[in-house]
């Protein structure tokens, strides 16, 4: 959608078109949007996966010791394209989410600062990165981790324009008294007319088959969409390209960050039912929890849960349900289960987040989650936490 000067609004071309909003009954009989939900669903596998791949490299460092110093690189290395993959399973759910997680008060200069460190020696040689950020602080309220993947996303796509190298600035200023704004600019390509109305479009992309799904900038349209801004794009071919994300201004009220304290593991000799379609994620929980001296008892779909339950119903004192589940969800394990033993404790676990999971009445608000991909170390603490919780 062209805006009075010039420039296209996120969502532009797709707000013309687009389906009214669902209801919210809608929503809980999933009729959604197809490409939202799509995107729910890549996500959901991809933690599952990820899960496998975070957790036994986890292990494998566990057991690594100072003589191999080579194999704990290799497993950092893992790790850190896993928090990428993560991080992009996040953005996934994000984008067919509608609303916000983590939000809090923030500075987007720091955010604008922690996105410098991240890239300045990430860019092209040949590509100059200014950043001109405002002498005042730019309270915003918003999840700094979105905020970081929305200018990655548009700086690796200034970058991209430049093949030959050029200038890419990144500014942020005063749009209004109660709006903030963070610019990227570019000298590179610019963005063809006939396709500047599509850019924010799920899928569509300028670039080549193997060089972008068309969702970066879909993605980034939604979360700033969330956050109750607008992402802007104005652009002459040959002469470069600015996209411009404007927020409202935060209350300047004080708040502290939480300090995140060090988790502590701790085994035990309880029975625990695990309730997992997921071969491999399955066997990853079973194995962690059993190393750390529980007794596992197995189950790969819904029913089997409820038989394997009803054959150990005095044995169990936690039950881990995946939340998704083939035969019957981990909703109706859970009530089937606490029929038989009515003060059972739970851990649901899912590939969505647990908003997504609310959202979609699969679960409600009271109960305990834990959200994919799982790392060993924080289900062990939930794990215990939840044992030594009194009834």
């Amino acid at each position: 959608m062209k805006t009075p000067d010039g420039s296209v609004e996120e969502g532009g071309a797709l707000a013309d078109r687009a389906q009214p909003e669902p209801t919210q009954a809608e929503l809980s009989r999933g009729r959604e949007d197809p490409t939202r939900q799509f995107a729910a669903i890549v996500a959901h596998s991809l933690n599952n996966l990820l899960t496998s791949i975070i957790g036994y490299t986890n292990l494998v460092q566990s057991n690594l010791d100072e003589t191999q110093p080579n194999l704990k690189s290799y497993t950092e290395h893992i790790l850190h394209a896993a928090d990428r993959a993560s991080r992009l399973a996040r953005d996934l759910l994000a984008f067919s989410r509608r609303s916000v997680t983590n939000a809090r008060v923030l500075d987007l200069n720091d955010v604008v600062r922690t996105v410098r460190a991240l890239l300045a020696h990430v860019l092209k040689s040949n590509i100059e990165f200014l950043v001109q950020l405002s002498p005042s602080p730019l309270p915003v309220f918003a999840d700094p981790a979105a905020l970081e993947q929305v200018l990655i996303n548009l700086i690796t796509n200034a970058q991209d324009a430049m093949p030959q190298g050029g200038c890419l600035t990144v500014r942020t200023g005063l749009a209004q008294l109660s709006r903030c704004v963070v610019s990227v600019s570019d000298t590179g390509t610019g963005i063809a007319p006939d396709a500047i109305d599509r850019i924010f479009e799920p899928f569509f992309t300028t670039k080549g088959a193997t060089s972008g799904t068309g969702l970066g900038l879909a993605i980034s349209s939604n979360i700033i969409k969330q956050h109750k801004g607008r992402l802007t794009v104005n652009s002459t071919p040959g002469k470069g390209t600015t996209f411009e994300i404007i927020l409202p201004l935060a209350h300047k009220e004080a708040y502290r960050e939480k300090e995140v304290e060090p988790v502590v593991v701790v085994g035990g000799s309880e029975t625990i039912l695990v309730a997992e379609d997921e071969p491999a994620v399955r066997n990853l929980v079973s194995l962690v929890l059993r190393e750390w001296g529980y007794t596992v008892i197995e189950a790969a779909d819904g029913e089997d849960a409820v038989r394997q339950f009803a054959d150990h119903k005095g044995l169990v004192d936690l039950a881990i349900l995946d939340v998704v589940m083939p035969k019957k969800n981990g909703k109706e394990v859970y009530r089937d289960l606490t029929r038989m033993k009515p003060e059972l404790r739970a851990l649901f676990m899912s590939g969505y987040i647990k908003d997504v999971v609310l959202e979609r009445g699969m679960l409600d608000e009271r109960v305990d989650f834990i959200a994919k991909p799982l790392v060993p170390n924080d289900l062990l603490h939930r794990v215990r936490q939840m044992l030594d919780r009194p009834r």
